[in-house]
């Protein structure tokens, strides 16, 4: 399938589709593109994969990222790494502290810096783990199969219902937060802070949503080349058996 990436506010894959599976769209909302106007996003979705158990592979190239972090950075002043500043800057645009909360990249480089080692979770969130540290982009991922409705990226209008991962307790989302929503749950809060415990990625998810997000000095061939990747990595050691690419000129595209 051909594609322009001049044309395309998001490339990904799709990782063979299951006609049984709920309709389900991913969207952002105009907004974004008015603040943002060179977000971009690669989307991976995957359909009958196999989740469980540790990945030895997977877990020696997350060990190797995680050097490469160590080499690359140190702690003092990487809030002003090109990378990780402009995340801090979308942060502040929405009333956040990006001192005290920090975008999922960096993050995630911070505890390779330190020389905390990145436990394993399961075979996606490990996967999409090592793409995070190996290209300084945020990453994420959903159990479709736990979604409400449609995923929309979007400015939270204040009522919208929260439970963090790794609580039971629903907590308040500030109006004019960037968000994931699926209906009027919150799948993810701060932009790409933390992700919600209903929709987390487990051992025994089937079907997932997987998102590679990158703002400058990230490039398209960057994403590109991350979510390719991160698209073969899912399907040689989960079980995919084949994959596309898909794109969309600017908001939305189906997701299954």
């Amino acid at each position: 399938m051909g594609y322009s990436l001049d044309s395309l506010r998001m490339i990904g894959f799709l990782i063979p589709f299951n006609t049984g599976i709920k309709m389900i769209e991913f969207k952002v909302e105009d907004r974004i593109f008015e603040m943002f106007p060179e977000f971009l996003s690669g989307i991976v979705v995957c359909k009958e994969i196999e989740n469980t158990g540790v990945d030895e592979d997977i877990m020696r190239m997350l060990r190797t990222a995680e050097e490469s972090n160590r080499k690359e950075f140190v702690l003092e002043g990487l809030g002003s790494i090109p990378y990780f500043k402009e995340w801090r800057r979308a942060y502040s645009s929405f009333g956040v502290d990006p001192t005290k909360f920090k975008s999922s990249s960096e993050a995630l480089a911070r505890r390779a810096i330190k020389g905390n080692l990145v436990p394993h979770i399961n075979k996606l969130v490990d996967s999409y783990n090592f793409i995070s540290l190996k290209y300084h982009t945020p990453c994420g991922g959903e159990d479709t199969d736990k979604l409400n409705g449609d995923i929309m990226l979007k400015y939270a209008e204040g009522d919208e219902k929260f439970t963090p991962l790794g609580t039971e307790q629903e907590v308040a989302i500030n109006r004019g937060e960037i968000i994931y929503s699926s209906g009027k749950e919150v799948i993810c809060s701060k932009w790409n802070w933390r992700e919600s415990e209903k929709t987390k990625l487990r051992e025994g998810t089937k079907n997932a949503f997987l998102i590679i997000e990158t703002l400058p000095p990230i490039t398209d061939q960057v994403l590109k080349d991350a979510t390719e990747e991160l698209g073969n990595i899912v399907s040689r050691f989960c079980k995919g058996t084949e994959y596309h690419f898909i794109g969309f000129d600017n908001r939305s595209c189906q997701i299954c």
